[in-house]
């Protein structure tokens, strides 16, 4: 590298350390929170619904949608008065016994934050794992539409019998249709929803690593964010209090010169997130609000935060950390905080208590702070390191 290139990369580095600096300063952050608040109060209803719809699992969508074809199936034929033979009706009970079981287990391991792998073969999977009824359904949806085409364009389609066989065509056909192609969301429904009432218990304790405890213990929490995070990349779960129910992970936030802090918290309605939710949450708001909008971490945030609170969230649960981007380093995060990155993102810091420590909590803190610490370079190593396969 030539002296005039070295020259040109340090006036960019200076040039960008003095944007950080100036956009960071507590005045223009302040600015950016105020314009952040004064923004996300203009967004209209109608958006909010919208956004909710896409993001939130809604009363209406608890059951399985591809048993719902498969109801709606059967009732399109019963209306037309076309019998079931016992053996198709067979098929129909099977594959909804089926839909309902994988539809059941995956809320469970939705409710737990678990994160699904491979969702895009989903459909694919379950259509060749049950390929014999499939085929019987649509075997028998073939003949039938093949009749009442036939019976709808005679006379040239002119007798009310042909009229409603035009109808009863089309409404089968389609439904064929749609049982031929079975997607990875007929089985499931990738939406946020209702935490497991079995992973946080009212009455348990949390933690929070800090360098900043005399702070917290005397004004408690805020939501402000850090400035790296005001002006490059948002917290993951936008505007809240970021806390653990695992001690080791506060302990690596806390390092050696911070506190770890004892919490209650007021648990009242808690979403369980896994990473392919977080995507949704980001790409739905880019989708109906704009990227400019979703680019700017300040109004990210925010926006977030009122998503929550609107579906009826006081918080949010995530079982390992969040981020599948390549500055997210998942891997090496749970590495450095001593296992899966478990946080509770709380929306209202009033509903956090701070509970007292005494000199023997205080003295296994420090124990915990110590340990944490000096693992940090294994833990980089063990991260950074690739599997063999």
């Amino acid at each position: 590298m030539g002296i005039n290139q070295i020259r040109d990369v340090s006036k960019m580095l200076f040039g960008a350390f003095k944007y950080y600096k100036k956009v960071s300063s507590s005045d223009a952050l302040s600015l950016q929170r105020t314009i952040a608040r004064n923004y996300v109060n203009t967004i209209p209803d109608a958006q909010w619904e919208k956004m909710s719809k896409a993001i939130f699992q809604q009363a209406d969508e608890l059951k399985s949608p591809f048993v719902q074809k498969l109801s709606r199936t059967k009732e399109t034929l019963i209306k037309s008065d076309i019998e079931i033979p016992r053996d198709i009706e067979d098929s129909f009970n099977y594959l909804e016994r089926k839909g309902n079981i994988f539809f059941e287990r995956f809320q469970v391991a939705k409710s737990m934050g678990k994160t699904p792998k491979n969702t895009c073969i989903y459909g694919s999977k379950f259509k060749n794992s049950h390929k014999e009824h499939f085929d019987k359904i649509e075997t028998f949806l073939t003949e039938k539409v093949d009749v009442l085409h036939k019976k709808a364009w005679q006379d040239f389609g002119a007798s009310s019998e042909a009229k409603i066989a035009q109808e009863n065509y089309s409404q089968i056909n389609k439904l064929k249709s749609e049982l031929s192609r079975i997607n990875s969301t007929d089985l499931y429904n990738p939406k946020i929803s209702l935490l497991a009432d079995d992973i946080l218990t009212e009455g348990q304790k949390f933690y929070h690593g800090t360098t900043h405890q005399s702070a917290i213990r005397k004004n408690g929490f805020s939501l402000n964010p850090k400035p790296m995070q005001a002006t490059f990349a948002s917290r993951e779960l936008g505007e809240a209090v970021y806390i653990t129910p695992n001690k080791d992970v506060a302990s690596y936030y806390a390092g050696l010169t911070g506190s770890i802090l004892p919490l209650e918290v007021n648990l009242q309605k808690v979403a369980a997130v896994n990473n392919n939710q977080q995507g949704i949450l980001n790409r739905t708001i880019a989708k109906v609000l704009g990227l400019d909008v979703a680019r700017s971490p300040m109004n990210l945030e925010r926006i977030i935060n009122e998503l929550f609170k609107r579906n009826g969230y006081n918080a949010a649960y995530t079982r390992e950390a969040l981020g599948s981007d390549l500055f997210s380093q998942r891997d090496m995060i749970d590495a450095l905080s001593g296992g899966k990155q478990s946080q509770l993102a709380v929306f209202n810091p009033d509903d956090i208590k701070i509970l007292s420590k005494n000199i023997l909590d205080k003295l296994e803190n420090q124990k915990m702070q110590i340990a944490s610490f000096s693992r940090i370079p294994k833990s980089i190593y063990k991260s950074l390191k690739p599997n063999k396969s």
